[in-house]
């Protein structure tokens, strides 16, 4: 959402309440933010631009979210009839992910988003949707 940080911050709803957020990891990338998080950008981008993105938001001094769909890490999965963009986003490096997946875990520290969320201190003003 435009104006929202792009670090875990406290969103106002609506309703009055107030709910943690930990968005989509982006990286910036000059004044643009670049998609990082994983899923496709995983696969689709080279290993070292997904490691240097998700790097510069640590050396930032802040957590990134990372994902990846069970599908993402099997080359072996049934092949549909759909386009050529489509088969190229779905399919494209099906057999490699796996191994990139393992190289992530050794390159970074990994931990669950509940601790990451309660390690925070949220005393900053909430953000308005």
């Amino acid at each position: 959402m435009p104006g929202t940080p792009h670090e875990p911050y406290l969103l106002e709803a609506p309703s009055g309440g107030t709910l943690k957020e930990f968005p989509l990891s982006t990286c910036p990338v000059g004044k643009y933010r670049m998609p990082i998080a994983g899923g496709g950008y995983f696969r689709l981008y080279p290993y070292g631009l997904s490691r240097w993105g998700l790097g510069k938001i640590n050396k930032a001094g802040q957590p990134f979210i990372f994902y990846l769909h069970p599908w993402e890490v099997d080359p072996g999965q049934p092949r549909l009839k759909v386009s050529a963009f489509s088969k190229f986003r779905h399919y494209n490096n099906l057999s490699v992910c796996y191994d990139r997946l393992e190289r992530l875990l050794g390159d970074f520290r990994f931990g669950t988003v509940t601790d990451v969320m309660d390690a925070i201190d949220f005393n900053g003003t909430p953000v308005k949707v």
